[in-house]
């Protein structure tokens, strides 16, 4: 990637972690709401990342997890996968069965988290 690219992205990604850290999604109307809690009232697997996020920003750990477990856990295994992985991180994350394993789990926590007795996953 050129310079100028990686300069420019850089500086979209300060701008969006800036946001997410001095607003906050539960009370600020300008962060969008789910298309899908809105039009099923059913929870999708990615509802409360936004409020997760801003959580992990400011530490408060167990409130993102409250928001969404899965993004929260997806991510600290994502890093101590990259940080601490002896093979090469491309390696793993491109394995012809990773897609697979990860839409599955994907699905899996999308139906859990909308069944009575899994109510602790929603958000």
């Amino acid at each position: 990637m050129k310079k100028k690219y990686k300069f420019i992205v850089g500086i979209l990604v300060l701008l969006l972690v800036s946001l997410y850290y001095f607003f906050n999604p539960t009370v600020s109307n300008f962060f969008p709401k789910c298309p899908f809690h809105t039009i099923t009232g059913l929870y999708c697997p990615g509802c409360g990342s936004q409020r997760a996020i801003h959580d992990l920003m400011h530490l408060n750990i167990f409130e993102a997890i409250n928001h969404n477990a899965l993004m929260f856990f997806a991510f600290t295994f994502g890093i101590g996968l990259y940080l601490y992985s002896k093979k090469k991180f491309s390696d793993l994350i491109y394995h012809p069965k990773s897609p697979l394993i990860i839409f599955g789990i994907i699905f899996l926590f999308g139906v859990l988290r909308n069944l009575d007795k899994f109510h602790f996953l929603a958000p």
